[in-house]
């Protein structure tokens, strides 16, 4: 669930904004305030992540959303360059144990299996148009990466959690090749990067197993998945890998074994004369290896790095771990790096190497919640149809940006069990939740004939002219389609569906949810979203409704303690000029707002007050001419 969203320097938020979210979060304000631009920003991670082309960092137009050029997006008369994004994500608890086993969400099985688990993530980027490597239009359509930093809270198989922190920030070296370790097809990929001169950080802990895991190197390069790193490129200075090689080879080190396919250089490097004798002169009496090398030495015999390998893996493993591999580790190391510098005189060279487990897990949970726990419903609904065209391409649960997809999903899942709050818990003032589990057709016709705009819903299957969708308007009355019923219900629909269908820990993201849609209508869509926000389905609404914000502030009023205060966050959007700011509307356990802000739905108000002051006043006037005569 996302919990904080941080824009700078985003269309009319040019200051550094952060923004508290919780299970239902509601945005509103004049018309261009700047309501949208928050979830616009939100909608721009989420359609790069899911874009299928990930060498641009940022995807400016896409399926969501279509921003135009960078120059379109960037605060007007700002001094700073980059737009930065940021935002925290958190694992929600109800997504653990056997619920986790049965998720559909990759990352949380992915998690699963591993015997890891996200607890939370943090992550802030910045974009920018830069000079170099491609013309000032490509750039201000692919703007490129200028930062970024992710940290996560991993619990472990033990049960501890650790925290990982990862940076990319300008690569130091000023060489950018790869010498001829890498395959063909990487290097490209590599020499895409000068233009983007980053390399990868890691926290001390991380920074450590990574260096156990690989042989000692510095970072010196990364290939990006869009603005996550995927790999790393690792510069290795020849001697201190072939020395490590040694140390490890001699001590049967497994690490060796799974790495050294990778060096190829490696298992051809040929141990000379003087080596051999320095580590045969440094191994105890009593070290599986010994007798073998004294043999390779007396022939006068060269071997290559390899062959103690394969010797090593013939040795039983309870010998090996009898026995330590030499007496003085710092002394060997010493030595053999004094007789190996000579001959190499300081090589290096650059290899691909892979991201650590755990910030592999924090990056594809990011990714992974971005592309598919993040839905989107725009504000202008498909207008009814008798019969919704057959789109073959369409994603099965997602009901579309307009809602157009609605029947051929709901036909798909309409026999599909899911997890709900029935409208029966909305009927008294005070919410009790309690769940019911029933298929998606049992609970799509509950909500609506609650919400008043029809009693049940039915579909069929068309063939190559697409999906037939019907609606009861009453008990007992005929199916009609939806160009004969009044055009809230298509408007309602897809909300419903959507969120019905809907796993834990996704994102819905409405605007306007209210448009064409009757008061008491409105009022009790605030039950429905409500309920979502209880079953762990984050709603995001952009609305100019005041009877969902009554609804909401009645229910507040009317539960026990503040506890379901604590699941709605309301934000005010204001603009001075060209700057948009959000003022937090606070809804007391009382259902009072504590410090109404000028222009937040007071305007009913205000006009009943207007219509008292000038009936008070016609009343008057009329008396006194009553009198006069």
């Amino acid at each position: 669930m996302l919990t904080k969203w941080k824009l700078f320097n985003f269309k009319a938020i040019r200051q550094e904004t952060e923004l508290e979210f919780k299970p239902l979060t509601i945005f509103a304000g004049a018309n261009s305030s700047g309501k949208s631009t928050v979830l616009q920003s939100i909608l721009l991670v989420a359609q790069t992540l899911a874009s299928r082309v990930t060498q641009h960092p940022v995807v400016l137009n896409g399926d969501l959303v279509k921003l135009g050029e960078f120059r379109d997006i960037k605060s007007q008369d700002s001094e700073a360059n980059e737009i930065t994004v940021g935002w925290e994500l958190q694992a929600i608890e109800s997504q653990t144990g056997e619920m986790r086993r049965r998720s559909s969400l990759p990352a949380l099985r992915y998690f699963y299996d591993n015997e890891d688990m996200i607890r939370g993530t943090a992550c802030e980027l910045s974009f920018d148009v830069i000079s170099g490597g491609a013309t000032p239009e490509v750039m201000q359509l692919q703007p490129a990466l200028k930062a970024l930093s992710l940290q996560a809270l991993i619990r472990t198989s033990d049960g501890t959690l650790r925290p990982i922190a990862i940076g990319l920030n300008p690569r130091n070296s000023q060489d950018a090749g790869i010498d001829g370790e890498m395959t063909e097809a990487a290097s490209p990929r590599f020499q895409r990067l000068d233009n983007q001169a980053l390399c990868v950080t890691y926290d001390d802990q991380t920074e450590e197993s990574q260096q156990l895991r690989w042989f000692p190197h510095e970072n010196d390069g990364v290939f990006l998945k869009h603005f996550l790193p995927s790999q790393t490129v690792g510069k290795f200075d020849t001697v201190q890998v072939n020395v490590e090689a040694i140390m490890r080879a001699l001590s049967g080190d497994p690490k060796f074994y799974s790495n050294r396919s990778g060096f190829p250089q490696l298992a051809e490097a040929v141990l000379e004369a003087p080596l051999l004798r320095v580590i045969r002169e440094n191994l105890k009496s009593d070290h599986p290896l010994a007798k073998w090398l004294e043999d390779q030495i007396s022939t006068g015999r060269q071997i290559k790095l390899q062959e103690i390998e394969g010797y090593n893996r013939r040795v039983r493993l309870s010998q090996r771990a009898r026995v330590k591999p030499v007496e003085n580790e710092d002394a060997l190391r010493l030595e053999l790096e004094a007789i190996m510098s000579a001959e190499t005189n300081g090589a290096v060279f650059r290899h691909v190497v892979q991201l650590p487990d755990d910030v592999e897990g924090a990056c594809k949970y990011t990714r992974t919640w971005f592309s598919n726990q993040v839905k989107y419903l725009g504000p202008l609904r498909d207008e009814p149809k008798a019969i919704y065209p057959l789109v073959s391409n369409v994603d099965p649960n997602d009901v579309g940006l307009k809602g157009e997809h609605t029947a051929a999903v709901f036909h798909i899942h309409r026999d599909q069990v899911v997890d709900y709050l029935s409208p029966q818990n909305f009927k008294m003032p005070r919410i009790v939740p309690k769940r019911s589990r029933r298929s998606l057709n049992f609970a799509v016709s509950e909500w609506l004939e609650y919400l008043g705009v029809a009693t049940s819903l039915e579909t069929a299957d068309r063939g190559k002219t697409g999906h037939e969708m019907q609606v009861c308007l009453h008990d007992g009355d005929k199916p009609h389609d939806l160009t004969h019923v009044g055009v809230g219900v298509s408007q309602v629909l897809p909300i419903v569906v959507s969120c019905l269908l809907a796993e834990p820990d996704t994102m819905l993201i409405f605007e306007q949810p209210e448009l064409h849609l009757h008061p008491m209508v409105q009022e009790r869509l605030a039950d429905f979203f409500l309920a979502m926000a209880m079953l762990g389905k984050q709603c995001v609404l952009e609305t100019h409704s005041e009877y969902l914000i009554n609804r909401l502030r009645f229910r507040a009023a009317a539960a026990e303690g503040s506890q379901l205060v604590e699941t709605i966050q309301i934000y005010f959007a204001e603009k001075a000029g060209s700057q948009s700011s959000f003022r937090p509307i606070v809804v007391n356990e009382y259902g009072a707002i504590l410090d109404w802000p000028e222009g937040f739905f007071d305007q009913s108000q205000a006009e009943s007050e207007k219509i008292i002051r000038e009936a008070t006043r016609k009343r008057k006037q009329q008396q006194k001419e009553a009198e006069n005569g």
